[in-house]
């Protein structure tokens, strides 16, 4: 739950900061197919640690009733919980939307820029930020949490690809 909290939270802020950069222009820092597809994208290595996660085993559970107190008393999910995940976001999407923006100007400078580039950079890092967040919060890896994360790289880059062949997008 604090990781679809925390997704969503980031990527609302990557808009907010970039509206704030951009003079409140109204002018969209990602392109809406790509904005898009931000949780298919995302979904698959949270499914993944989802199904398969444990951090103990179901025998051990059923002997050690004790082991569900940190539910009941909420201390997996709570208010302090819930603010340092905004917290995180806050810092995490400073870092993404200003790391590429500092960098931008080398391509900027060679003629590659432009706000569609500009945004894909920014799209890039977040996705690649999402999939290191369920690395962090990931208890047990399986092959099917690697699967999963696998795949979802898999899609982004033939996404990208695939995007970058789309002749009938208007880019400007």
């Amino acid at each position: 739950i604090t990781y679809v909290f925390y997704k969503n939270f980031t990527i609302t802020l990557t808009l907010l900061i970039y509206a704030c950069m951009a003079g409140i222009s109204g002018t969209s820092l990602y392109e809406s197919l790509m904005y898009n597809g931000f949780n298919f994208f995302t979904m698959f290595p949270i499914i993944g640690v989802g199904t398969m996660d444990q951090d103990v085993r179901a025998e051990t559970v059923e002997s050690f009733p004790v082991l569900y107190v940190s539910g009941r008393l909420s201390e997996d999910l709570n208010s302090g919980i819930i603010i340092e995940n905004i917290l995180t976001a806050i810092i995490h999407a400073i870092i993404v939307v200003f790391l590429p923006y500092l960098s931008y100007s080398g391509l900027d400078q060679a003629g590659i820029g432009g706000l569609s580039v500009f945004g894909t950079m920014v799209f890039s890092c977040l996705v690649f930020l999402m999939q290191y967040r369920v690395m962090l919060i990931t208890a047990t890896y399986t092959k099917y949490t690697a699967y999963a994360l696998l795949l979802s790289f898999f899609l982004y880059f033939l996404f990208l690809v695939c995007y970058g062949l789309m002749d009938f997008l208007n880019w400007e």
